[in-house]
């Protein structure tokens, strides 16, 4: 049997937007099962949604380490969380790109800024060839702050979730962060919580037993950076799986229709990807709920 294309609003919308973070919570797998399934996905069907390895820039050599047992026929792309001492993390990543030439490159950094001093001393210490993900706190400032990430030439990041109730920040604040991305042109990628393709009420971890909050979807934040921004709330909030829907040439939440060139525009000048622990969990939703073969 000949297998179905995949739809090119679907390919518009999710190329290479899954962030692979197995080494994170809840999954928590050693380098060996990370860098053992990020080489199987590479080689798998869903390969088209499949974005950068995440790695602890104090873990980068350990993953070298790893992976000069595989035999690899594409560079792998790096994206690396940095600590607090963001001139040490750089030092760790120009290493790490300086001896793996040909097989890995780190073309991306993951870092937190509590205020506007800390986002230009971000720009400063790491240049533009890397792209630079600003985590903000969503206080009251998130405006101030974005504002200030995209004057710096950088990137944001919103967490959306952890494996605490708590973590998973209130609507608003994710409106609030999404208008002003939209407001100050600047782009932005999300982590945690999105294993999912729909909000629901999902195990916040693995475990047996695991307290269960209700978890935002990734087609939820993704539809929610396309409406107008006055329709986020009501696309952030559905749980209906059947509020979603796509053809050739369109993305549909409801009465809401996304053409292919429209979703391509938001990848390319909004939201980048997503870090999930998880690359089987989105991929094999999407194909239950019929939007991948």
């Amino acid at each position: 049997m000949v297998k179905s294309a995949v739809p090119s609003s679907v390919k518009a919308m999710l190329a290479g937007i899954v962030d692979y973070a197995g080494l994170f919570p809840p999954a928590q797998l050693s380098m060996a099962q990370a860098v053992a399934n990020y080489a199987r996905y590479q080689g798998g069907d869903d390969s088209w949604m499949l974005g950068r390895f995440v790695v602890p820039a104090t873990r980068l050599q350990e993953l070298a380490d790893e992976a000069s047992r595989l035999e690899i026929a594409d560079v792998w792309q790096i994206a690396t969380t940095g600590s607090s001492d963001h001139e040490a993390t750089y030092k760790l990543i120009e290493e790490f790109n300086r001896t793996n030439i040909g097989r890995m490159n780190c073309d991306s950094i993951e870092t937190k800024a509590n205020d506007v001093a800390e986002i230009d001393l971000i720009a400063r210490t790491f240049p533009p060839i890397l792209s630079r993900y600003i985590e903000i706190p969503l206080g009251a400032d998130i405006d101030k702050m974005v504002a200030a990430v995209g004057k710096a030439g950088c990137a944001a990041k919103i967490r959306t979730g952890g494996v605490t109730a708590d973590a998973f920040p209130e609507t608003d604040k994710i409106i609030a962060f999404l208008r002003a991305c939209a407001k100050y042109g600047v782009t932005f990628k999300a982590t945690a919580g999105l294993h999912h393709a729909v909000r629901s009420m999902r195990p916040l971890t693995y475990q047996d037993n695991a307290p269960e909050a209700l978890m935002n979807g990734f087609l939820n934040i993704i539809f929610a950076a396309a409406v107008p921004i006055d329709e986020a709330r009501a696309v952030l909030l559905e749980e209906s799986e059947g509020s979603f829907d796509f053809r050739a040439e369109n993305g549909n939440w409801k009465s809401w229709k996304i053409s292919t060139d429209e979703l391509l525009e938001l990848r390319t000048h909004g939201f980048q990807s997503f870090g999930s622990c998880s690359f089987e969990e989105p991929t094999s939703e999407l194909r239950s709920l019929g939007i991948i073969p």
